[in-house]
């Protein structure tokens, strides 16, 4: 070892030379020591050097970049990919878009690591979790707090099912509305309604109608919506005996309330019977 006479430092016979240049040397001398581009990474000059530098390692590596054709594994749809072409393809898979990425046929056994692996994160961060619960659609076994169905195929499957339910729904009330019109006249029971109202306020029309939107209507003393929930028979709510006289507005505020109960409902209609008025149980 020998030691350098400015600083004293230690330095092998190899090493004593270097450093005495590179530490007590002259401006010149010290220069042939400076490190990468001397000291100038910042300049455009050596960024724009180092990118070219990079880019012709790639190249020979790789080979130059390229447009491709390729299909969407979801849709089909071509689309287009720059890649090397000495790497061409670089993957298995391609999609046009995020929704089709998206877009998975999970098997049983993929279904039920995903709802392990999210048993555990819950677990994890302290949330107490059903473990298992079962699909509503493909009645897979899988885990998770707030979901109802196992993967997002069943989801948009449930959501069919629910649109389809819902409009079947709604055809049966409207069909039951329809059957539930009262189909009887009230001169064909003279004595039964106050005719006052009318003769005072006239029937009540739409504004499209003869627009006598203060008139009288004919309004189901059990409500039509009542009976709808309550599984009633058409012919029980549109009898007459079930049939009331009174002005649009108050129809309005009275809306699917009952006036009377259906057993009551049911002793009128007994009356009407037995008085020979009309027999409408079909």
């Amino acid at each position: 070892m020998v030691s350098c006479i400015v600083c004293q430092k230690q330095f092998s016979i190899k090493g004593i030379h270097t450093h005495y240049e590179r530490a007590h040397g002259s401006l010149e001398v010290k220069s042939k020591y400076s490190s990468g581009f001397n000291g100038k990474y910042h300049t455009e000059e050596w960024k724009t050097r180092h990118k070219l530098q990079i880019k012709a390692a790639f190249e020979k590596k790789n080979g130059e970049m390229n447009t491709f054709t390729v299909s969407c594994l979801v849709c089909n749809k071509s689309i287009e990919v720059i890649e090397p072409e000495l790497s061409f393809p670089l993957k298995e898979k391609y999609f046009c878009s995020r929704s089709c990425s998206n877009t998975r046929i999970h098997s049983d056994k993929t279904k039920q690591k995903i709802s392990e692996s999210q048993i555990e994160s819950l677990i994890k961060r302290g949330r107490t979790v059903q473990k298992f619960k079962q699909c509503k659609v493909c009645q897979t076994s899988f885990a998770h707090k707030h979901r109802r169905v196992c993967s997002n195929e069943c989801k948009e499957i449930a959501k069919l099912q629910t649109r389809q339910r819902r409009r079947a729904h709604l055809c049966e009330k409207r069909k039951y509305r329809k059957e539930c019109q009262f189909e009887f006249s009230i001169k064909d029971f003279p004595g039964e309604f106050n005719t006052d109202l009318i003769q005072e306020h006239g029937w009540y029309k739409a504004s499209n109608r003869g627009n006598n939107l203060t008139g009288v209507a004919r309004d189901h003393k059990v409500s039509v919506e009542w009976g709808w929930k309550n599984k009633i028979s058409p012919n029980i709510i549109k009898h007459p005996a079930n049939c009331e006289l009174m002005l649009q507005n108050q129809n309005q505020k009275k809306r699917t309330k009952c006036s009377i109960t259906l057993d009551e409902l049911l002793q009128r209609i007994d009356e009407w019977n037995k008085n020979g008025l009309i027999n409408f149980w079909g």
